[in-house]
């Protein structure tokens, strides 16, 4: 996979999927045009979507040439903050940052699952969910592990999508403000997410949980939190957990 980078190495910042946390993907920032290509940095390897693409014909049903429609991590999401570009990897479970000027690599942190979708930049750390069913928390200056949290009260691993993942891969992306929101789906016949309360105290409470299978980031704006999806039961809120940091 190739990234470039055009137009002029400094800009507003883009910090989380979407620009900020309600998803607008709308920047202040003036291109000046034409653009011209500034670096170039190659991955080693090609992203490795989690699920493959579907049959291309349904006779029984007389569907013809479908289309995939789960296509969130066909791509890395790149995001980026003061004088980094920030991407995790689905290939080799791996989190790059690199600098924005040069494309050079400044540091690199390994998880032990894939990185579907964009990590998230804040007040000099780096969150960012992974199949693992950790969250991680690295220092934007040289990616050294804060902490990690796991959204699971056990450490269960099953096959799934060619890889060993957790019971509850997070792969809803994540919102960080005053707390840390995290989504985590049940990777099971029964599809459930639930969402998580995280706060730098080390407390975290669970908030709701919603019977749908959630894959896409969740947004926050007007007080309420978005998630894509179809919730069918809500659960009233549920005892406080104990954060793990193993």
């Amino acid at each position: 996979m190739v990234f470039p980078l055009c137009g002029p190495v400094s800009a507003e910042d883009w910090p989380t999927f979407g620009a900020d946390n309600r998803r607008s993907s709308v920047t202040g920032e003036v291109l000046e045009l034409p653009l011209k290509e500034s670096w170039v940095f190659k991955a080693t390897h090609p992203p490795q979507p989690a699920w493959p693409a579907p049959a291309k014909q349904d006779f029984f049903h007389h569907h013809y040439n479908l289309r995939p429609t789960v296509t969130y991590d066909r791509a890395f999401h790149i995001v980026g903050a003061d004088d980094l570009v920030i991407f995790g990897s689905s290939a080799n479970d791996k989190i790059y940052a690199l600098d924005a000027k040069t494309g050079q690599v400044r540091w690199t942190f390994f998880t032990e699952g894939p990185v579907r979708l964009a990590p998230v930049i804040a007040d000099n750390k780096v969150y960012a969910g992974c199949d693992d069913g950790y969250v991680y928390c690295l220092s934007e200056n040289d990616g050294s592990l804060v902490w990690k949290y796991r959204v699971a009260e056990q450490n269960r691993m099953v096959p799934g999508n060619g890889r060993m993942t957790s019971l509850w891969p997070v792969r809803a992306g994540l919102v960080v403000g005053l707390a840390v929101f995290i989504v985590a789906s049940v990777t099971t016949l029964l599809w459930s997410s639930h969402i998580l309360h995280y706060r730098q105290d080390s407390a975290s409470s669970w908030i709701l949980a919603i019977e749908v299978a959630a894959q896409i980031s969740i947004g926050v704006t007007l007080g309420a939190l978005f998630l894509g999806g179809r919730p069918r039961t809500l659960s009233p809120e549920r005892p406080k957990l104990e954060v793990n940091r193993d």
